[in-house]
């Protein structure tokens, strides 16, 4: 596999209650048969017996971009997966279940995976990371991607820009009464 050593550690954002840590020790097992470069670490509120990577516990969340340096892709949601595209890294969506590559300008539609009724662990789903694991570490993807993702994060999340938008909206409903 030619791979882009430099971003091929993973860092997981979230829970790591028993079902989370056998589908992490899964995926560890199928992603070492590709002879995959990296690791995966996490960032959890749980302290698993068997999670195989290093686990910062909860309250680093404070130090997150210092930690996220070392990283190359964030696997998490929401708020922390904006922080790692911020920081122009590779984007999984994870929140309970796994929702694939996160490329702003293919203009996917991100699935919802909050209101899902049955958490979505299984073994397809590890085959999915898998694969998207791979493929963002070839280096001509992984590359245009962290790039994408971080102009998406500058155009749609910064501050000023976010201040101009609500400015204009003001403006607009003080002048249409």
């Amino acid at each position: 596999m030619v791979a882009d050593k430099a971003n091929s550690d993973v860092l997981y954002i979230g829970g790591l209650a028993a079902e989370q840590e056998i589908f992490f020790s899964n995926l560890y097992q199928k992603l070492k048969e590709f002879d995959f470069p990296g690791k995966i670490d996490a960032v959890s509120w749980h302290k698993p017996s068997s999670f195989r990577g290093k686990i910062y516990s909860w309250e680093n969340i404070i130090k997150l971009q210092e930690i996220m340096k070392n990283y190359g892709t964030i696997l998490s949601y929401g708020y922390y997966l904006l922080q790692g595209m911020a920081a122009g890294k590779n984007a999984l969506l994870m929140e309970n279940g796994y929702g694939g590559i996160i490329c702003p300008s293919a203009q996917n539609n991100v699935p919802d995976l909050r209101y899902k009724k049955k958490s979505n662990w299984n073994e397809d789903v590890q085959e999915k990371l898998k694969n998207d694991i791979l493929k963002i570490l070839k280096p001509s993807f992984g590359k245009k991607l962290r790039q994408d993702c971080l102009k998406y994060v500058q155009e749609n999340h910064d501050p000023a820009i976010a201040a101009e938008k609500i400015a204009r909206l003001y403006r607009f409903v003080l002048q249409n009464p």
